[in-house]
């Protein structure tokens, strides 16, 4: 019941924010991305380095807002640097690699990754296709990836995935995932497209059905080194803003990748 109502309130909300666009749009990102870096964060660090994060918060704010205002990406290293330094100083005795591997992932990931959805719905140039179409194309097919993969894997599956990290995943379920998101590509090719022809749909379509589940096993490799279910429980019924945006924040980056470079 809570993951529905969680989705109930979520997906309007998304969807609104995301046919607004501008500032709203990079704002509700920036807020997502700041959340999913507090959690990594505290995967490798605990409560205790929460207070020093605040140049990394800035740093990862700035990766969000560089695609509406460019002079930000000038303030990236300087504060990424900084926050790199506290977490060195503040290291425990003995671990300082650890913690320096540890606080350059949650500088980078997850919002490094997530301001290229900003990318797709803000372009910084001239595009032929519906920025808001395809940035919404995107997350369905990423949404519909892991819909059919979790109903393929409870009917079908057999197969372990990647039993180390995620026990529940079968190469049945990631099948049905990756079949899902190209049938939903050609839907929104043919009904839907934005501007982008068939093929494209269908790249993003693939795309969503491969580096998706990388996303995830990517998290759950987190999780595990961290030894914990969940990355947060921010969000009822759905754990933390990592367990939620982990697919999107690897589908993303390649997405905004190929679309900017169509010719």
């Amino acid at each position: 019941m809570k993951r529905v109502l969680t989705a109930l309130v979520g997906v309007p909300l998304f969807v609104g924010l995301t046919w607004l666009g501008g500032w709203p749009f990079v704002a509700f990102i920036g807020v997502i991305a700041l959340a999913g870096q507090k959690e990594a964060f505290e995967l490798f660090e605990g409560d205790t380095a929460l207070p020093g994060n605040l140049l990394g918060f800035l740093a990862a704010l700035c990766m969000v807002v560089a695609p509406m205002w460019w002079p930000a990406l000038w303030l990236i290293a300087p504060l990424g640097i900084g926050s790199l330094a506290w977490f060195l100083i503040r290291a425990p005795g003995g671990q300082p690699l650890m913690t320096l591997g540890g606080s350059v992932l949650g500088l980078v990931y997850p919002a490094a990754f997530l301001a290229a959805l900003v990318m797709i719905r803000v372009p910084y140039r001239a595009v032929s296709w519906d920025p808001f179409v395809v940035t919404m194309g995107v997350v369905v097919l990423i949404w519909t990836c892991d819909t059919a993969a979790y109903y393929a894997g409870r009917i079908l599956g057999k197969h372990k995935l990647a039993p180390s990290l995620s026990p529940r995943k079968t190469w049945e379920g990631a099948i049905g995932g990756g079949i899902g998101a190209l049938a939903v590509g050609l839907l929104l090719a043919l009904f839907w497209s934005g501007g982008l022809a068939m093929q494209h749909w269908l790249v993003l379509g693939g795309l969503a059905g491969t580096a998706g589940p990388v996303g995830d096993l990517f998290e759950s490799a987190l999780k595990r080194a961290a030894g914990t279910k969940d990355s947060a429980s921010i969000l009822p019924g759905h754990g933390g803003v990592l367990d939620r945006f982990d697919a999107l924040a690897f589908v993303a980056p390649l997405a905004a990748a190929y679309l900017f470079g169509l010719a």
